[in-house]
């Protein structure tokens, strides 16, 4: 019995070994396509983590807003009950100037 043609004689196969006992060749293919699954799964539930993220990301600055825009009001109350017991404003030497949107200034005229 010589070598003959066409026939593998080990040595020359490709791969990183032997392929398991009852393992088909789709094996290969099935993985892959569970792999690739398995991978949209997981950006799937990256997403959903991320909008969950988002969404309270933009509930706090909601809140944060509504915190400041009353900081600022207790702010300017805080100024005007000042001004008033340093006995300007009931002698009407204050005006109160528009400044960023609904907020005022309080201005001594002098």
């Amino acid at each position: 019995m010589g070598l003959q043609l066409g026939v593998d004689v080990g040595g020359s196969r490709k791969g990183r070994g032997r392929r398991k006992r009852g393992q088909s060749l789709l094996e290969p293919v099935n993985r892959a396509k569970r792999r690739a699954i398995k991978n949209m799964e997981t950006a799937a539930r990256s997403r959903a983590r991320m909008r969950a993220t988002i969404l309270g990301l933009e509930s706090r600055k909601v809140s944060l807003e509504e915190q400041n825009d009353q900081l600022l009001k207790e702010k300017l109350m805080e100024k005007v009950i000042r001004l008033w017991k340093s006995e300007c404003l009931h002698t009407s030497c204050v005006e109160f100037v528009p400044w960023n949107g609904n907020h005022f200034h309080v201005r001594r005229m002098r």
